[in-house]
């Protein structure tokens, strides 16, 4: 019974985090973006809650964009701090919601 307990504990602090992360997010650094982009911002944030690691090609379906304006909007959430480059690849690269998945590690 102490590991039903427990886990539920863990879980519970865990879902505190990430509504601590989505709050942090939602009001210090998505206002910060481009006026024009500010809605895709949104939609991408809700999007990477669900599905943490992403390619360019997941952005690309997601928004109808091409490959540039979809990597432009990438190098933004990257120059934020949202996601990072987790493959090291020159071409194909994956990026990862840093700060989430963290939670999970």
């Amino acid at each position: 019974m102490s590991g039903v307990i427990e886990t539920a504990d863990v879980s519970i602090r865990t879902l505190d985090k990430i509504i601590d992360l989505q709050t942090d997010i939602d009001q210090r650094i998505i206002p910060n973006f481009n006026k024009s982009r500010l809605g895709f911002a949104q939609n991408l944030m809700k999007y990477l809650y669900s599905q943490p690691i992403v390619d360019v090609s997941d952005i690309m379906g997601m928004f109808s964009f091409s490959f540039d304006t979809s990597m432009r909007l990438i190098n933004d959430f990257v120059k934020h701090g949202i996601l990072y480059e987790m493959s090291g690849k020159r071409r194909n690269r994956i990026y990862g919601f840093k700060n989430y998945l963290i939670l999970f590690q």
